[in-house]
């Protein structure tokens, strides 16, 4: 708070510490205290009260975020993750499992299980000293779905891409922090290094609602102000395969005569298109290459500091569609009344309005039904449609 360098501020001690081995968390404590053991109970409700105190006093100057960081023994990495009620960490055996990397996904699969809880993690400071998740295999959209972030810089501030390059690559759709991974108590007077949350207000729900939905860019200058956006939509947005891809980029640094080089950097960390900026602040209109899978800005200043945003993905919605289809009588008579049952997946982290459901009997047009509502993020939806067909012979539905 006294720094007054930040906005904010993230407290991340190894989850181990709020745990005791021998006594250790089940998996379900992540969601439910009650079933912690006591120590924990009482740890970790300490460090919850305290948190809170401190925004209730500075309440629209300063956030504290409360996390907590797993970390594995010579294991696969290290995540941090915020926004759960409770806690567990590596002395749970099965979420510390020594074989390959069983414990990582089995840790992936506990994030997965939401119960109504809107979590948010981060791959931190992958490298071969912490951990590379395993090259970050294992990628699923449910588990895409809670991890947004990815830290692009250890405790020195410097950018370093190869690893966010990887992880985009193998379609994770996270964004890049630059956190300080401060073990000295020097918060917010490090380094110039900041991780940037484009937020509506300052206030720990707006903060991690920003952080889930990527809205994130990370920084070596504390003052570099950064707005990109991609055929109308923010950094961190997922859009629909499109024809084109027009970007609009809000650039200032009042400290800094120039902004210096932007880039548009896709695929496999390739550069689409470069354009150096002489002036403190510029609006760019630039024009890239359709039918990548994403798109993010790497600004270079003239003193060799580096930003990196959140991209804005066009990898298509893919995961959406018709799951199933089928009648509940195999051999149905004419005129006889059958069900129609439609199971409609989607496996995408964002939700869907359903305009519209059409059954079509051979091409003539059965029934519509509209305002079926939202089809939410990595769920499904079922309809059934009844119908009686009047003629004799084979018909063909869809």
């Amino acid at each position: 708070r006294d720094s007054a360098n930040v906005d904010f501020v993230a407290f991340t001690d190894h989850s181990n510490y709020f745990d005791k081995s021998g006594a250790a968390n089940p998996e379900g404590a992540l969601y439910d205290m009650s079933q912690a053991t006591e120590y924990s109970q009482e740890t970790w409700k300490s460090y919850k009260d305290a948190v809170a105190a401190f925004n209730t006093e500075n309440a629209g100057s300063m956030v504290a975020i409360a996390g907590f960081e797993m970390t594995w023994s010579g294991g696969p990495g290290h995540i941090n993750t915020f926004n759960t009620p409770g806690i567990v960490s590596r002395n749970n055996t099965t979420l510390n499992n020594k074989t390959k990397d069983a414990g990582l996904q089995a840790y992936y699969k506990l994030l997965s299980q939401t119960e109504g809880v809107d979590s948010i993690s981060q791959f931190n400071h992958p490298d071969t000293v912490h951990g590379d998740f395993e090259r970050f295999d294992h990628y699923s959209p449910q588990y895409d779905a809670v991890v947004s972030l990815l830290e692009v810089a250890g405790e020195d501030g410097v950018v370093d891409c190869e690893y966010y390059d990887l992880a985009l690559d193998k379609g994770w759709h996270v964004a890049p922090t630059n956190n300080q991974n401060n073990h000295n108590g020097q918060w917010g007077d490090a380094s110039e290094a900041r991780t940037v949350v484009l937020a509506k207000s300052l206030t720990e729900e707006a903060l991690y609602a920003a952080m889930k939905d990527r809205r994130v860019y990370a920084t070596q200058d504390s003052d570099l102000a950064i707005f990109y956006e991609l055929n109308g939509a923010v950094m961190g947005s997922i859009l629909p395969k499109s024809e084109e891809a027009e970007i609009t980029v809000f650039l200032s640094d009042p400290t800094d005569e120039a902004i210096g080089s932007v880039e548009v950097v896709t695929d496999g960390g390739a550069v689409l298109v470069s354009e150096y900026v002489e002036t403190p602040s510029q609006v760019l209109e630039l024009s890239a290459s359709c039918g990548h899978s994403y798109y993010y800005l790497r600004i270079t200043q003239p003193d060799g500091d580096v930003a990196v945003t959140a991209p804005v993905w066009m990898d298509g919605y893919d995961d959406i569609g018709i799951g199933s289809f089928i009648s509940d009588t195999l051999t149905p008579a004419r005129d006889e009344e059958i069900e129609l049952m439609v199971e409609l997946y989607n496996d995408e982290s964002v939700e869907f309005d359903l305009d519209a459901l059409s059954l079509y009997a051979d091409e003539t047009l059965v029934s519509t039904v509209s305002d079926l509502g939202e089809v939410a993020g990595m769920s499904t939806l079922d309809y059934t449609f009844s119908y009686a067909h009047p003629e004799l012979g084979v018909t063909e539905f869809r």
